[in-house]
């Protein structure tokens, strides 16, 4: 079996690392690799004995939007691929939105200013690049399960969607607030059934 783990600051610490060292003991056959935002993360992440067939630095993609290989990488990526591919019928209404940092501006009202940041061009290569992402990961490690801090962000809401159309389930553990209990919920609606 082939686990993602989705490992983002203090989560990757304190949930993290314990349910992949958990999996290990009891499923000592898996195969782990991880997807690690922020550099401080990375660091731990290296430092810690467990081994990860693969890692992703998510930080190294933040800019290639930006950058002048953007064509060659990611511009064979048409949106209405990514839309069908992700089995959705907006990436302006599944996905952008969702991405506090492409539709407001902080700087300007914290939380709460609408001014976009990105013209509609650069958001739609953010997505573009965000798509790649996935694509990579599931080349390289095909996961057959994921487990995320959350559904969050843009490159969270592509994943989960890409995985699902693919029928890997991508778990999230969320806090119950009665101490010492979680639950594990795969679906981005919070759906309790």
């Amino acid at each position: 079996m082939n686990v993602l783990m989705i490992q983002q600051r203090t989560w990757a610490k304190k949930i993290g690392t314990p349910i992949a060292t958990h999996l290990k003991e009891h499923l000592p056959h898996t195969k782990f690799a991880a997807v690690i935002a922020k550099p401080s993360t990375w660091r731990y992440i290296n430092e810690h004995p467990f081994h990860y067939e693969y890692k992703w630095m998510f930080q190294k993609w933040d800019d290639e939007a930006l950058t002048p290989d953007f064509e060659r990488k990611y511009a064979h990526y048409h949106i209405d691929q990514i839309e069908e591919e992700l089995g959705i019928d907006s990436v302006w209404k599944r996905l952008i939105h969702v991405e506090r940092l492409l539709v407001n501006t902080p700087a300007k009202k914290l939380r709460y200013s609408w001014d976009k940041q990105l013209d509609d061009q650069t958001m739609l290569k953010v997505v573009q690049v965000n798509f790649g992402m996935v694509i990579d990961i599931f080349q390289k490690f095909s996961p057959d399960i994921i487990f995320t801090p959350g559904f969050g962000s843009l490159f969270h809401n592509i994943l989960y969607h890409y995985a699902r159309r693919r029928n890997v389930d991508m778990w999230m553990v969320t806090a119950t607030k009665l101490s010492g209990y979680c639950i594990l919920e795969n679906d981005k609606f919070y759906l309790l059934y």
